[in-house]
């Protein structure tokens, strides 16, 4: 299990008095309430909780049913490039906390190196001393599946190694199904304990993103935005979800839709509703637009989002990556905002217009454009 009390500052508890509470003597109804809310406000403040609490203060429903449990996986945490790990060792990482700016260090486990992550911040590891095993780690909790198919048959080129591979996206479909995104047109899917990776193929559509979202992978494409369907004894299914309607711009005003080389879709959660962000760029010379528009699920289709991101949130884009941060946390950020991070960081408003946008090296803004571009 990882020791949060190692990486992050926990208050000490102060003596005895009728107004201070003795955690580590909880009764355990009110441990279970305290840990319960402190779960809903994200892994690491449950983790601190337990920290300060006696060995099984916590029923057994409070506790990681391994590293696909929802519950336990540490949203909204990004693992910053290794060019933030100056002074710390080599297996050691940092991670921040997008929504509040809490920043903490993370050990990989000996003679592992780290591929990519997945949207909910669980890490993909391979072996050092071999070039066919993958593990997944949920980097808080500790806990690691390592019985994943061999990366042998993940049908990558015949003399690939792990460290130069290419993960482009990553997720948990139904609590069971691992999905990797590492080629343009397909999908590498499996269970732990699977003898090999499935291939999903999207047939001629390509595959810009991907997105676990309450509890499925969808994928972003050229034509609409579908999803991972995994039925039990059925080879799993990319079905379309919601086709995209973006003729129309947010503003009202009519637009033609450009899918090149050069143009992206993300999808994002903007506190659990599912948004996508198409920047729309013909020409290398020009910044293009960017656009946000709303998945509508239930009716099928994409509409505008004429509604500010949840709390004023910002979302920071590149060519392969994307993420929600909050604004409040991070002054320099401005509010309601689309940064694109390519060289340059260009902020587009909601109007539409854009602007060049610079920040310090020691702004933690600094660490999101990094990390999207990285």
């Amino acid at each position: 299990m990882t020791k949060l009390a190692e990486n992050m500052a926990i208050p000490p508890i102060a003596p005895e008095s009728c107004d201070v509470r003795d955690w580590a003597h909880l009764d355990a109804l009110v441990a279970d309430l305290i840990a319960e809310y402190a779960l809903a406000n994200g892994v690491v403040d449950m983790y601190s909780f337990r920290e300060v609490c006696k060995p099984g203060a916590c029923s057994d429903y409070l506790r990681p049913q391994g590293v696909l449990d929802r519950r336990f996986q540490p949203r909204g945490w990004i693992l910053l490039p290794n060019t933030f790990n100056d002074g710390v060792r080599s297996n050691r990482w940092r991670l921040m906390n997008t929504f509040t700016g809490k920043r903490i260090i993370m050990t990989v486990p000996d003679h592992h190196h780290v591929i990519g992550n997945t949207s909910e911040g669980l890490l993909l590891l391979g072996r050092t001393d071999t070039d066919d095993n993958m593990e997944l780690l949920n980097p808080i909790t500790g806990h690691m599946i390592s019985n994943l198919p061999p990366a042998s048959t993940l049908g990558l080129a015949k003399d690939f190694r792990l460290c130069d591979i290419d993960l482009r996206g990553a997720g948990v479909a139904d609590d069971s199904t691992v999905v990797l995104h590492f080629k343009s047109f397909s999908l590498a899917l499996a269970k732990p304990g699977d003898e090999r990776w499935t291939q999903l193929y999207s047939s001629s559509k390509r595959i810009l993103s991907t997105l676990q979202f309450a509890g499925r992978v969808y994928c972003a494409t050229e034509t609409d935005v579908s999803v991972v369907q995994t039925v039990e004894n059925q080879r799993p299914q990319l079905v379309v979800a919601a086709a995209y309607q973006l003729d129309q711009s947010p503003h009202g005003n009519s637009r033609r839709l450009h899918f090149s080389d050069r143009s992206r879709m993300f999808l994002v959660d903007n506190n659990g509703e599912l948004i996508a962000c198409h920047h729309d760029c013909c020409d290398p010379c020009i910044h293009g637009s960017c656009y946000l528009y709303r998945v509508d699920l239930d009716a099928g289709y994409t509409v505008p989002l004429l509604e500010r991101l949840n709390n004023g949130h910002a979302l920071f884009i590149s060519t392969t990556r994307s993420v929600l941060a909050s604004s409040g946390v991070f002054p320099v950020i401005r509010p309601d905002t689309v940064y694109l991070c390519a060289g340059t960081n260009i902020a587009f408003d909601r109007l539409g217009t854009c602007a060049e946008r610079k920040f310090k090296k020691s702004d933690a803004a600094n660490y999101l454009t990094c990390y999207v571009s990285s």
